[in-house]
């Protein structure tokens, strides 16, 4: 994957950069440019992806998702972690910002059934929280047991794992998008099992959770699929305001 940019003066309309001072409104892909690509380290040469974004004091931030191939002893190791970039021109961070502490030890070895014992971060939510005036960032990562679930880290400074491993937040949550709103947190993830018998991939649904202190979640509902033959994928939300009125808009695939 690599990543692209949109923007558009309503939700419903959007143009897509192609570079330097062109977008493209016609939706035609291969006019498309990415804003970030895979470079050449190892922990970043086959994938970007799974962008979060947070516009803060005239300055965008972003973790992504990356991927590399790490090749020892004859064997190639999938590496995946999360980065950081900032810009609009955007400029990576010089190494992960958050990675599970074994995996270059324990990754995944390509073509290998045996997995890790754990890890695997990757699809980050980052928010800015001005209650606590600090960066928070949820993400989902490899847990035996369950599809995927969901980590949680805080960044007084530099980043601070606080659940991930054998202690997620939630269980079962891939692709997790937290939004705080008055004080309260909402979750959302493609959750799996909804009921299709088209595989994991296919088998997924909207599904929102709430938290007053952003660690202890309640699930609290889900949207199914309009067609209940195949899921719905990838959450992102948005908060506007209109006419003193606070919506929440959930965009999904």
């Amino acid at each position: 994957d690599s990543i692209y940019h949109a923007r558009g003066k309503s939700l419903t309309e959007w143009e897509v950069w192609c570079g330097d001072d062109a977008w493209d409104t016609t939706m035609t892909p291969s006019l498309w440019k990415p804003v970030l690509r895979r470079a050449e380290t190892n922990y970043d040469s086959v994938h970007n992806g799974d962008p979060s974004v947070v516009y803060k004091d005239g300055t965008y931030y972003m973790a992504f998702s990356a991927v590399g191939f790490d090749n020892r002893d004859g064997v190639t190791y999938i590496i995946n972690n999360i980065m950081g970039a900032d810009g609009v021109h955007w400029t990576k961070s010089s190494a992960p910002i958050l990675i599970w502490e074994k995996e270059y030890e324990e990754g995944w070895a390509a073509g290998e059934a045996s997995p890790p014992s754990t890890g695997g971060y990757h699809r980050p939510s980052i928010i800015w929280d001005e209650e606590e005036n600090k960066w928070k960032m949820w993400f989902d990562y490899y847990l035996p047991g369950t599809f995927l679930s969901m980590g949680y880290a805080v960044n007084n400074g530099d980043w601070q794992l606080i659940h991930a491993e054998q202690t997620p937040q939630l269980k079962d949550w891939p692709n997790p998008e937290v939004v705080k709103i008055n004080g309260k947190y909402y979750a959302f993830s493609d959750a799996p099992n909804f009921g299709t018998s088209l595989g994991p991939q296919n088998d997924r649904q909207i599904v929102m959770a709430v938290s007053d202190n952003g660690w202890d979640w309640r699930v609290v509902g889900r949207m199914l699929p309009e067609d209940k033959t195949y899921g719905t994928h990838l959450p992102q939300t948005f908060v506007q305001e209109e006419n003193g009125e606070l919506f929440l808009y959930v965009f999904y695939s």
